[in-house]
């Protein structure tokens, strides 16, 4: 009797954590021109909201968590106008929606980033040494890797 109700409790666990990871799985994020820097969704009492109507909308519709400028460092004015909105929702669903209003220009699909080298030794080494990740440190392999040929001596 004890092992049936331990595995009815690892069958509930099971499914639980199962429905959480694909709970999760829905999430996503668009790059969206916001014409009008007045439409910009503004957080207020922990959620976005928007003077605009249908952004309030596609808030509440799509369960929009976030919503920062992707390109702030921008010296073009209207690449600094392009907001990545991100969703606990299907990207593609809300990137039509986006289309349809004409005060919102060229809504994609958010680019995924990823480390193009991601060094093995990094948490081996570097364990307790905060200031490498405040520094983004590790992104700096992305730059260089290295070379043996190079020999540095500390006197």
């Amino acid at each position: 009797m004890k092992t049936m109700k331990t595995i009815i409790a690892i069958l509930i666990l099971n499914t639980f954590f199962t429905n959480c990871l694909n709970a999760q799985s829905d999430t996503g994020s668009v790059w969206v021109t916001f014409n009008n820097q007045l439409d910009v969704p503004v957080l207020s009492g922990g959620k976005f909201v928007s003077s605009k109507q249908e952004i309030q909308q596609l808030i509440e519709q799509f369960n929009i968590y976030n919503v920062t400028q992707a390109l702030p460092d921008s010296k073009q004015d209207k690449l600094k106008s392009v907001y990545e909105v991100s969703c606990v929702c299907n990207w593609e669903e809300l990137e039509n929606e986006m289309a349809k209003l004409s005060f919102l220009d060229y809504p994609v699909k958010a680019p995924e980033y990823e480390l193009l080298f991601n060094p093995n030794d990094y948490n081996t080494i570097f364990t307790n040494d905060y200031a490498l990740d405040l520094i983004n440190a590790k992104t700096a392999w992305d730059h260089s890797i290295g070379d043996t040929n190079v020999i540095i001596g500390v006197s």
